[in-house]
């Protein structure tokens, strides 16, 4: 187990680099309207991913040198699992694309609390309808930021 957290925690490190140098500066642009730039929030979202990834990796050698390596608890099922998150997810990113974030957001949302087998009817509306409206409130009306 201690062998699939240290390449997990390399790969996420490494995809938090190539974002933070590579991505991020290609894809946002300089503001000179306001104090905050469109960089900022990835970047340090960026840097906290890297930071613990690295740190993911240090637990994970430490505890590799500790003792002996165990079996990895993943299972053919949680693989299933995780394509299927992927799918509803890049499904949502389609929709928010096309129709919209408040309209994608609800769907992503209510799709996850769908799979993660909430059935009642009030939470399984309230929280998908509530989520992304408080993102847009946030974004749109408090940081004037617009949202796809």
């Amino acid at each position: 187990m201690k062998r699939a957290e240290i390449f997990a925690g390399l790969l996420l490190l490494a995809f938090a680099l190539v974002m933070i140098f590579l991505v991020v500066p290609a894809q946002t642009e300089v503001a000179d309207e306001t104090s905050i730039q469109p960089k900022t929030y990835p970047l340090i979202a960026l840097w906290i991913i890297a930071a613990l990834s690295a740190l993911l990796v240090v637990l994970a050698v430490l505890a590799l040198r500790a003792g002996p390596d165990s079996a990895s608890p993943i299972r053919l099922e949680n693989i299933k699992s995780l394509v299927l998150v992927g799918i509803i997810i890049a499904a949502a990113y389609v929709a928010i694309d096309w129709i919209g974030y408040i309209v994608g957001g609800v769907g992503l949302v209510a799709a996850l609390m769908w799979y993660m087998g909430v059935r009642r009817p009030i939470p399984l509306i309230a929280v998908p309808v509530c989520a992304p409206v408080t993102v847009w409130l946030i974004f749109e009306v408090l940081l004037e930021r617009p949202l796809p």
